[in-house]
């Protein structure tokens, strides 16, 4: 590593940097961010109140225009003038109504013609701003969209100079008499807006949303704002939206009405939002250079102060462990002492498992014993021991592979390692195909260890299911006092192992309790395997899996020695290959391992009646099937040509079965499994279709016919052919020689 560029120094003085800029970055982004946001939310609170303003002054307006065309239109005045012929002439009356329009008129509502029509006389009384003071009109459409019955009824009619205001009477009727019109000037709207105006545009849209007034009378800022209306219908007051109008970014604060559902908008442009906030951003970046360069002065001089005794202590060790001289000065010095340390923890471990294993196998005089102990700082307090010895029940099934069965084995012993404190055990180690533990007791109670040891195990067994999802047996040998002894356990333990054939998956085993009765020799079973092999033979599958299930249970449900299972086993594989044979199959060898072998590695009864069934007693009963199909066919092909040939004759089951070397019942059986009906529906058939082929070519009469074909009687004849082809024979003739 060339010294002279320090990697670690480098790092340190841009950490420092970072640490100074970092904050001062930050405050000067946080400050222009919360800045422009202010400004903007100030922007926006403000467009919304007096947006709210501007509603409220119109509702205002709207609502005085409303109060005073429901009196002049329910006026006593007004409802006595409609029921009257009323003609120029009638100076009075229109003169009254003219002075309640004028009087409308008088308040500063932007109102610029009152017309009252009665649409059955077909006159109007108008203020003279359309029409004349009083007129009749000859026109029937000239007021039809103010009444027509397939339009939903809109007392706003907007124009392009004002927006007409509508009141039928009667109220909402489809068939009104009278109609008053108050036109209102859409100017008035347009100065309302334009008086509270301060930042960005004011819109009123009417409830078709329509454009009825505002500030700007830009086409294309109309069409884009019709647009976001028209996509978001669900438009929520005094909620800003943030959209893209003209492809500027803009924000929109709604102002739905209740009173006439119009909607009032303020459209603001964020580009002039951000205007103000500009300048704000270039003080802020002044300050924060100025800001900067004063933490890297600093940065530089903390770094060398900092760097100095680091550059001291590499030129101290990098010599003193040879590796990898990559990377910065502290990253060299901590490999260094990580790599010293990780060989030292190693080859301890490595040298703990060997003891462990020499400790099992009986390699160790006592003397050696007890001085490894103190080496390793084993516990010296210990005073029974107990070795527990796992493997697994199978893999199959699991995901998992035989090649993966040792790192399996290293993963149950980190387990063990975990569930057992050091203090109660030695060094955890895989022989063969098996993880052994040494643990041991403080106290002089064998129980009590012994009880220690069933609690661990049973510890041992759950986080094995849980992390591994493997089922794990475990053999417990006794308890013993001198680590001498020690072989002798791990022995127990194995055999303790063996036995766990009787038994479900996941066991636990105790040397003590799984020792064989030897009082009465076992007997293999041979009733059983002769009804299993007479099950195998007939093809019956659900009795064959109870059969071989009532024999494995048979030979392990005695107390009898693992050896004589294996056995009683082998001598039924035996047994099923010589059935094989006998039928003429081929041996099942997959040019691996042997059969015995395979059966001998299987460790539980579950998994041995999987074996049989897949392997042997499968191949044996589809072979048996086949064949039995095969002869069933023979026998009925045969029965049918006896039948077809010779229907003539007085032909039975009896002589068919005779001919065949076969039983008459089981003869009857086979041919009605392959044919779909018994022997005599079918010779019946034959001989029916004999009789119909003589009644249609000879001149046989019909009792002669009967007696041909073996009828007892014409009549028994005549009623078995009516029954079958609705007509009797006689009839039959007649009609197929015509």
């Amino acid at each position: 590593m060339n010294i002279g560029v320090s990697r670690y120094f480098t790092k340190l003085l841009a950490i420092s940097i970072l640490l100074g800029a970092i904050p001062v970055i930050t405050l000067g982004l946080l400050s222009y961010v919360i800045s422009s946001n202010s400004i903007k939310e100030k922007v926006i609170r403000g467009n919304d109140l007096i947006l709210a303003q501007i509603h409220l002054r119109t509702e205002k307006e709207l609502s005085l225009v409303d109060k005073m065309m429901n009196q002049l239109m329910y006026s006593t005045l007004v409802a006595q003038t409609l029921n009257k012929a009323v003609t120029q002439y009638d100076f009075q009356a229109v003169g009254q109504i003219q002075q309640e329009i004028s009087f409308m008129q008088s308040y500063e509502l932007g109102i610029t013609d009152v017309v009252l029509v009665n649409l059955q006389k077909n006159w109007l009384i108008s203020s003279g701003g359309h029409f004349n003071s009083f007129t009749y009109y000859s026109d029937p459409t000239l007021f039809s969209r103010y009444t027509d019955t397939d339009q939903q009824f809109n007392r706003y009619y907007l124009s392009d100079q004002s927006i007409t205001v509508v009141e039928r009477l009667p109220l909402h009727s489809a068939n009104p008499i009278a109609l008053l019109l108050v036109d209102i000037s859409l100017d008035d709207l347009d100065a309302i807006l334009a008086k509270n105006k301060e930042f960005g545009e004011m819109f009123i849209m009417d409830e078709g949303r329509k454009f009825v007034a505002g500030t700007s009378s830009d086409e294309h800022l109309h069409t884009a704002i019709e647009s976001v209306v028209a996509q978001s219908a669900n438009l929520e007051n005094d909620k800003a939206l943030t959209i893209d109008l003209n492809g500027k970014p803009s924000v929109i604060i709604p102002y739905r009405s209740s009173y006439n559902n119009w909607l009032y908008l303020s459209v603001i442009s964020l580009d002039d939002i951000s205007m103000d906030s500009r300048e704000i951003g270039r003080y802020t970046i002044y300050i924060c250079t100025g800001i900067l360069i004063l933490t890297i002065l600093v940065s530089l001089y903390s770094s060398r102060v900092i760097y100095s005794p680091i550059k001291r202590w590499y030129f101290a060790l990098r010599d003193l462990v040879s590796g990898s001289d990559k990377g910065s000065e502290i990253d060299i010095i901590s490999g260094k002492l990580k790599s010293l340390l990780h060989l030292r923890q190693q080859m301890s471990d490595q040298l703990k498992q060997f003891f462990a294993t020499k400790l099992l196998l009986g390699e160790w005089r006592r003397n050696e014993i007890e001085e490894m102990m103190r080496s390793y700082n084993y516990p010296t307090n210990l005073k029974q021991y107990v070795v527990l010895v796992s493997e697994f029940d199978t893999l199959e099934g699991t995901g998992y592979t035989e090649h993966d069965r040792y790192l399996l084995m290293f993963a149950v012993s980190n387990i063990a390692g975990e569930i057992v404190p050091p203090q109660e055990r030695f060094e955890s180690v895989v022989i063969n195909h098996s993880q052994v533990l040494i643990m041991g007791s403080e106290g002089n109670d064998a129980q009590e260890a012994r009880l220690l040891a069933f609690e661990r195990a049973m510890d041992i067994q759950k986080k094995v299911r849980q992390f591994l999802r493997l089922p794990l047996s475990i053999g417990v040998s006794k308890v013993h006092a001198d680590l001498k002894e020690i072989p002798q356990a791990y022995l127990e333990g194995l055999e303790a192992l063996k036995y766990r054939i009787r038994y479900e998956q996941e066991s636990l085993l105790f040397f003590d309790e799984v020792q064989p009765n030897r009082e009465l020799p076992p007997i293999f079973p041979m009733q059983l395997e002769n009804e299993l092999i007479d099950s195998i033979k007939l093809v019956n599958e659900d009795e064959i899996r109870q059969k071989l299930s009532g024999f494995l249970q048979e030979i392990y449900k005695n107390a009898a020695d693992h050896r004589d299972y294996q056995i009683f086993v082998a001598r039924l594989l035996t047994d099923l290959l010589r059935l094989h044979q006998e039928i003429g199959g081929v041996m099942p060898y997959d040019g691996t391992v042997s059969l015995f072998e395979r059966l001998f590695e299987i460790k539980t009864m579950p998994e041995i009646e999987s074996w049989f069934m897949q392997m042997l007693i499968g191949p044996v009963v589809k072979l048996i099937s086949e064949q039995k199909d095969k002869a069933y066919h023979r026998i009925s092909k045969e029965v049918c040509a006896m039948i077809n040939n010779e229907a003539e004759t007085n032909l039975t089951l009896e002589v068919c079965a005779e001919r065949l070397n076969y039983h008459p019942v089981y003869v009857s059986r086979v041919f009605r499994q392959e044919m779909g009906i018994n022997f005599g529906e079918y010779l019946a058939k034959v001989r029916l279709g004999i009789a119909k082929r003589w009644l249609r070519e000879t001149d046989m009469t019909i009792n002669e016919i009967a007696q041909k074909l073996h009828y007892s009687n014409s009549g028994n004849f005549i009623r078995s052919f009516k029954s079958s082809e609705n007509i009797t024979p006689g009839k039959y003739r007649d009609q197929t020689k015509d």
